[in-house]
Parts: structure tokens; C-alpha cells; sequence
């Protein structure tokens, strides 16, 4: 199925705390876009389920089901001339390759973001929404997850630059606050 190519599809990647969420929410109100997350499907689908302490091979398949329902409403708001914005991580070149892949299928324009912080802030910034995630209905984010998920982040290659600048690409987005 073809789509219109009036709104355009916005994917941020960057490592976790780098900001993505800041940055999408930012775009989106300025683009008058429709903003999707996949943390927060992941959070009001499967939270409550997910097995303590968290195991990846129960996690990943959920977090797949979350942005396959995302993809599903962002190809009826192109459809619908509305631009998104999508915040689904994108941490590797392949999930980055993914969603380049159905933006083409769709005949949708898209762009991809990266969006990075220093280490630190990044680190300071995901710890200081812990302690507001009680009040912002945040997902926190614990130490060993944020190992974790700083390691599974994969920064792009000259290569996959060239092939994702096939879209549209803004690069070396930094936020240092």
C-alpha cells in the first residue's frame, strides 16, 4: 500500500538517557505530530506482568508486540496526512534498518534523529527520573538496567549513515541538560 507523502515519519535513536524522549515529545509539538512510545505501551501492557528480576527473553518479544501496534497506527495517521513521531529505540542497526525498511514499504518520507549526551549526564539524567517516576508514571530504571541497555547500543557506522540518510537524517543531535 501506497501513502500519501504529505507528513513524514521522525525516528529518534540514541543510547538510553541520551534524551530521545525530550527531543521526540519537542518535535512532535512543533511538527503538530502524533507521538508513540514504545516504553510507555511496554509499561501500561506488560509491566504489571513482568517477571521479577526482569528477564530479557520475556521482555523482548512483548517490546516487538508493542512496536508492531506502534507501526500499525503510524501507517494510519500518514495515511491521514498526520506526521509521527516515533520514540521506539531503535538501539541497534538492525531495529534502525527495521523501521527504514517499513517506512519504505509504505512509501511514507521519514527522517531519523540520533539524539546523544555524555556518559554522565546520561547517567545522571535517568537517576534523577527515578526519583520522579512515582509522580511522572515513569519507568524506573535501575542501575543494572542501565548497564545493560548503554551496552546493547549501537552507535551507527559510515556506512549505515550513508543508508539511512536515504531518508532524510539529522545527526549528532547532543542535549547536555
Amino acid at each position: 500500500m501506497q501513502l500519501p507523502s504529505k507528513s513524514q515519519v521522525t525516528l529518534l535513536f540514541g543510547p538510553i538517557g541520551a534524551g530521545k524522549s525530550f527531543i521526540a515529545k519537542q518535535i512532535a509539538q512543533q511538527d503538530g505530530a502524533l507521538y508513540l512510545a514504545s516504553d510507555k505501551w511496554f509499561q501500561a501492557l506488560y509491566l504489571p506482568d513482568m517477571p521479577n528480576p526482569p528477564d530479557m527473553s520475556w521482555v523482548v518479544p512483548r517490546i516487538e508486540r508493542c512496536e508492531h501496534l506502534i507501526w500499525t497506527l503510524t501507517e494510519q495517521a500518514i495515511a491521514s496526512d498526520i506526521p509521527v513521531v516515533l520514540d521506539v529505540g531503535m538501539a541497534t542497526e538492525r531495529a534502525r534498518e527495521k523501521f527504514q525498511t517499513l517506512c519504505k514499504s509504505s512509501g511514507c518520507p521519514y527522517r531519523f534523529v540520533f539524539v546523544d549526551s555524555p556518559l554522565a549526564v546520561r547517567s545522571q539524567r535517568v537517576r534523577d527520573r527515578n526519583e520522579q517516576a512515582s509522580r511522572t508514571g515513569d519507568l524506573p530504571v535501575t542501575d543494572e538496567i542501565f548497564v545493560f541497555a548503554n551496552a546493547q547500543f549501537q552507535p551507527s557506522t559510515a556506512s549505515e549513515i550513508t543508508k539511512l540518510s536515504a531518508g532524510v537524517a539529522d545527526f549528532g543531535y547532543e542535549l547536555n541538560r
